[in-house]
C-alpha cells in the first residue's frame, strides 16, 4: 500500500499540469479519493498488524515469565545458591521485555527487501537509471553500517545485563540489612560502593545510547541525501524537473527510508537484544532441579500402601557434584510409620543436611531414598511473606476452622492472636520484621503441621523459643496432635529424647548410632550435653551480643532527639563529643 501510493499522488499532481479541455473534474475527484483512502487503508492495515504483533509478543513475556517462576521452584539447594536475586529481577524485569520489542520490529527483516525491489521498479520508471543513484545510497547506508550499529546495541545489551545484575543484587543485599547499616552509621561507605556500581552500568549504557543517538541521526539524514542524489542525477541525465516527479520521489523515498533506514535496523538490533535475553533465560532454565519426589515413591517403594515409611540404603550424597568427601556418607536408615525419630548431633555435623536428603534437594552420589506418602517440612530459617498471620498458616491450602484451630493451639498461638491488633488477620512485615523470633518459629511450624502430610522434617523448631513453650510444643503437637504421623525432628534439647521412639546420632555426615534413650550409654549422653551446652552458651552470647545492640541504639535515639532539642552550639559540640569518645567506641563488640 504504501509503494502505490506515490503512483497515484503523481497522477494527482499531474492532473493539474493539464489543460481544461483534457482534465476532467471526475477524474481528479476520484484521484483525490484515492490518495486519502489509501493512506486511511495504510493506518488501519499497520494499527491491526502491529496490534497482533503486540499481542505475540506479550504473550512470549507472560509465557517466559510463568516459566521462570515454575522452574524456580524446582531448582536444588545448588543450583538456588548460582542464582542471585539480582538476576531474577533483572530477567524478569528487562531481560523478558526485549520480545516485545522483537515482536514489533521482527518481521521487517524479511518485508524490507521486497519493499525494496517493488520501490525500485516504481522509481525505475518514473525517473529511469535516476533511481540507481538514490537505492544505491539508501542500500549502502541501511544494510552494512546500520545493521553493523545494531549487531553492537545488541553486544553491549549483554554487558548491560550483568552489570545490572550486579547492582540490583547490592541492592538486595543493602535494603535486607539496611538495619545494621544504620545502626552503625555505614551509610556513606556503602553509598561509595552503590555509586561505583551504577557508574559501572552507566558506562556500559553510554555507550550504547551514543550508537543508538548516531544510528536514529543517520535514520533522519538518510531521506534527504537518497532524495537529492537521485534529483540530480536525474536532471544532469537531461531530463525535465516537474513537481509529480519531485513530489512523487519524495513520496517514496519516504517509504523505502521507513523500511530500510529504521525498521531494518530495530528488526536487527531487536533480534541481537533478544538473542541475549535468550541465551540468559536458557543459562537459567538450564539449572540443575529436583528430582520428583512423587515419581520416585511409584517407582521404589514395594508397599506403597504404607503411608509414612522412609527408607534410606547406602545413601552417599553431596552438594558439589564431584565432591572431595561426601557431605552424608554411607546413610542407612529405615522409619516406619508414626514414629518418632530424633535426631542429634554437633553442629555442623549434617542433621539438616538429611532432611534436605529426603527434601530431594540434596543430590545423590549413590544408593536410593524411599519415602512413602506426601512430605511437610518446617525450616530452621523461618520464611513468612507479606500477608496476614493466617494466609501465612494456610498457605494457599482451604480454610478448614477445627483443624485451624486445633493447630493455632498445639503452636501455643492463641495468646498470641490475642496480643495481635487483629487477632490472626494482623499484617506481617517483609520476612517477620514486626514478629519476634519465637513468633516467627511457631507460625513457621503451625505452616508445616497444617498441611496434613504423611511425613513431618522439623528442622530444630525448638531452637527459637522458651523453655515452657518447647514443651508445650512438643507434647502437644509433636506427641498427642501429630502421633500418628511419621515425625523426624531435628533438636538440640536433650530433655526431650527420653520420649522418642528412636534416636539417630550423626556426626561429619555419617550415622553414629541408631538406638533408643536406654541404649544409650554414659559418654554418648555426656557428649551431647557438652555439645548442647556450647551451643546453649553460643545461643545466649548472641542473645546478649543482641540486648547490647538494641540498648546502644536506643541511647543513642534518645540522646539524638535530645541534641535536636537543645538549639545551643556548645550543648551539640558536647553531645558530638559524647558519641564519638563513648558511645562508638562501646558499640564494638
Amino acid at each position: 500500500m504504501h509503494c502505490f501510493k506515490p503512483i497515484v499522488l503523481a497522477e494527482y499532481i499531474h492532473y493539474y499540469d493539464l489543460s481544461t479541455q483534457e482534465s476532467r473534474p471526475e477524474t481528479g475527484w476520484l484521484l483525490g479519493s484515492c490518495v486519502v483512502l489509501m493512506a486511511f487503508l495504510n493506518v488501519v492495515i499497520m494499527h491491526y498488524a502491529s496490534v497482533g504483533c503486540q499481542r505475540i509478543g506479550m504473550r512470549v513475556r507472560t509465557a517466559c515469565c510463568s516459566l521462570v517462576y515454575r522452574k524456580l521452584l524446582k531448582l536444588s539447594q545448588t543450583s538456588l545458591g548460582q542464582t542471585a536475586a539480582g538476576q531474577l529481577v533483572n530477567l524478569l524485569s528487562n531481560d523478558v521485555q526485549r520480545f516485545d520489542m522483537a515482536a514489533n520490529f521482527l518481521h521487517y527483516a524479511w518485508i524490507m527487501p521486497i519493499q525494496a525491489v517493488i520501490a525500485f521498479y516504481i522509481m525505475y520508471r518514473s525517473v529511469g537509471y535516476a533511481a540507481i543513484a538514490g537505492m544505491l545510497a539508501i542500500t549502502l547506508e541501511s544494510i552494512p553500517l546500520q545493521g553493523y550499529m545494531s549487531r553492537l546495541q545488541g553486544k553491549w545489551r549483554y554487558h548491560i545485563a550483568l552489570r545490572t545484575d550486579n547492582r540490583v543484587k547490592l541492592m538486595n543485599e543493602i535494603t535486607t540489612g539496611v538495619q545494621v547499616i544504620k545502626m552503625y552509621a555505614w551509610e556513606k561507605p556503602f553509598e561509595k560502593v552503590i555509586e561505583l556500581a551504577r557508574r559501572l552500568e552507566i558506562d556500559v549504557v553510554r555507550k550504547t545510547s551514543y550508537i543508538r543517538g548516531v544510528s536514529v541521526a543517520i535514520m533522519v539524514f538518510t531521506e534527504r541525501v537518497t532524495l537529492y542524489l537521485t534529483i540530480i542525477t536525474y536532471v544532469l541525465l537531461g531530463n525535465r524537473l516537474t513537481g509529480d516527479v519531485v513530489f512523487s520521489m519524495a513520496q517514496l523515498f519516504n517509504t523505502v527510508q521507513l523500511y530500510m533506514s529504521i525498521f531494518y535496523p530495530m528488526a536487527i538490533s531487536s533480534y541481537a537484544e533478544a538473542d541475549v535475553s535468550i541465551k540468559r533465560l536458557e543459562k537459567f532454565l538450564l539449572l540443575e532441579e529436583n528430582t520428583d519426589i512423587a515419581v520416585a515413591n511409584e517407582q521404589t517403594i514395594s508397599d506403597i500402601e504404607k503411608k509414612g515409611t522412609v527408607r534410606i540404603v547406602k545413601v552417599n550424597a553431596s552438594w558439589l557434584p564431584n565432591p572431595i568427601v561426601d557431605t552424608l556418607m554411607n546413610i542407612n536408615l529405615d522409619i516406619a510409620p508414626g514414629t518418632l525419630c530424633c535426631v542429634v548431633g554437633n553442629v555442623g555435623s549434617g542433621k539438616s543436611s538429611l532432611l534436605q536428603l529426603l527434601l530431594r534437594e540434596l543430590p545423590l552420589n549413590a544408593g536410593r531414598v524411599d519415602i512413602g506418602g506426601s512430605i511437610s517440612y518446617a525450616s530452621q530459617e523461618s520464611w513468612l511473606f507479606v500477608s496476614s498471620v493466617r494466609n501465612n498458616i494456610l498457605f494457599g491450602r482451604p480454610y478448614i476452622k477445627n483443624r485451624y484451630k486445633d493447630v493455632v493451639k498445639v503452636c501455643a498461638l492463641e495468646r498470641d492472636f490475642e496480643q495481635f491488633p487483629h487477632g490472626d488477620k494482623t499484617l506481617v512485615g517483609e520476612r517477620g520484621v514486626s514478629l519476634s523470633g519465637g513468633q516467627r518459629a511457631r507460625i513457621n511450624l503451625a505452616r508445616a503441621v497444617y498441611a496434613d502430610a504423611d511425613i513431618y522434617l522439623l528442622d530444630d523448631p525448638l531452637s527459637a523459643v522458651d523453655t515452657h513453650v518447647g514443651k508445650h510444643l512438643f507434647h502437644e503437637c509433636f506427641k498427642k496432635y501429630l502421633k500418628d504421623k511419621t515425625r523426624i525432628l531435628v533438636t538440640h534439647q536433650l530433655q526431650f529424647l527420653k520420649e522418642a521412639d528412636i534416636i539417630v546420632i550423626i556426626n561429619n555426615g555419617r550415622i553414629e548410632k541408631i538406638c533408643t534413650y536406654s541404649e544409650l550409654s554414659k559418654t554418648e549422653l555426656g557428649s551431647l550435653n557438652q555439645e548442647n551446652a556450647k551451643e546453649n552458651e553460643k545461643e545466649n552470647i548472641q542473645e546478649d551480643h543482641r540486648e547490647r545492640v538494641q540498648s546502644v541504639t536506643s541511647v543513642r535515639r534518645e540522646r539524638l532527639q535530645s541534641v535536636t532539642s537543645v538549639g545551643v552550639s556548645s550543648d551539640i559540640a558536647k553531645y558530638t563529643d559524647y558519641f564519638r569518645n563513648n558511645l562508638f567506641s562501646k558499640s564494638r563488640f
